[in-house]
């Protein structure tokens, strides 16, 4: 069985194999322990509600599976951006120039140095490792991954914006280098892509303020390796991009200063998962088979100190949902208790 739950001190060796995995693009996913050690800390006093302001969370989660000898993949949801550094984004516009005396119109695209996701909140660390990837290893794992934070936003909405996007990482070419970077950023602060990616992860956004152009960029000073690869994503991005259209998310002309990877956003109240899941009681039936079940279900405890989510068969009954015994384990709950449930492929019943 899938289960989601808050990652703890104890994962960090596993968590930086993760991120020695996922390579260069991952900001929120340095291969740096002290950033680890940091991050898993504020992730206890997050889930644990002992922050002075709870705009300053950050929820990082862990897949597992009862199959699986290591941690699956991981993910997060950073509560409010741009609160202790800056949040930097590339706003991409469009300006026109005429002259009528020549004839001519001209269409140009201007990126602008801009601070519009402030207080959003950013759903970010997507990464499943690579064995645990297709539909015959374990099936619906990534969408799983995806999918399941929405029930943390559902369940404590308090704690979240209206606004949540989340950035992607954008192309990189077989080197593992960025055309956008080498074309643009490169320019300014002297350093390799990888290099700036991390810096940027363990150091904080000052050195982008100290040392990025604040004046419009206009595209076409830019060559066209850089030009077109704004706005796409990096091939392994691509399945997490379509989950999240699928969900209601849209790209609005946002990217990424880095690597110019693309910005998706949606408002709350119009991500598909959230407009179908309900609340009830749990109760338990040992004939639901956890095998070749049509109508599976993200089902949450609730419980944010020890939060959960499991991808469980399950039926729906007068009081709420009805699960196996296994899945109220995962849940860490006992029947009675309030659960949050929404289909998980698209079904209703």
């Amino acid at each position: 069985m899938l289960t989601l739950r808050p990652a703890h001190l104890n994962d960090i060796d596993q968590l930086l194999a993760l991120s020695a995995e996922a390579g260069a693009g991952m900001t929120t996913m340095p291969v740096d322990r002290s950033t680890w050690e940091a991050k898993l800390q504020l992730n206890q006093n997050s889930f644990n509600r002992c922050l002075e302001s709870a705009e300053n969370s950050v929820f990082v989660m862990v897949l597992e599976h009862p199959d699986a000898e290591r941690l699956m993949g991981t993910c997060a949801v950073i509560a409010s951006v741009g609160n202790e550094f800056p949040f930097y984004s590339y706003k991409l516009s469009t300006q026109v120039m005429v002259s009528r005396e020549l004839n001519i119109n001209r269409r140009s695209q201007i990126l602008h140095l801009v601070n519009d996701f402030t207080g959003c909140t950013e759903l970010a660390s997507l990464f499943l490792g690579a064995e645990f990837r297709g539909p015959r290893k374990f099936p619906g794992a990534g969408k799983f991954l995806s999918k399941s934070r929405f029930l943390l936003i559902q369940d404590f909405p308090q704690m979240f914006s209206q606004k949540i996007f989340a950035e992607l990482r954008g192309y990189l070419d077989d080197k593992g280098e960025s055309p956008f970077w080498n074309a643009l950023g490169k320019k300014f602060f002297g350093l390799d892509y990888s290099r700036a990616d991390l810096l940027s992860a363990i150091s904080g956004n000052q050195f982008i303020s100290d040392l990025m152009p604040k004046y419009p960029i206009y595209l076409d000073v830019l060559p066209d390796s850089a030009r077109e690869v704004v706005g796409v994503a990096n091939r392994d991005s691509e399945p997490a991009r379509r989950l999240l259209e699928s969900e209601g998310f849209s790209f609005s002309g946002y990217v990424d200063i880095f690597d110019a990877g693309p910005t998706l956003e949606c408002q709350r109240e119009h991500i598909g998962c959230l407009a179908d899941s309900a609340r009830g009681k749990v109760s338990i039936d040992s004939s639901i088979e956890a095998e070749n079940s049509n109508h599976l279900w993200m089902v949450s405890n609730r419980s944010l100190p020890d939060y959960r989510v499991v991808l469980s068969p399950g039926r729906l009954v007068d009081e709420g949902i009805c699960l196996p015994p296994s899945a109220i384990q995962a849940l860490a709950i006992e029947p009675g208790a309030s659960v949050t449930w929404t289909p998980f492929g698209g079904q209703k019943s």
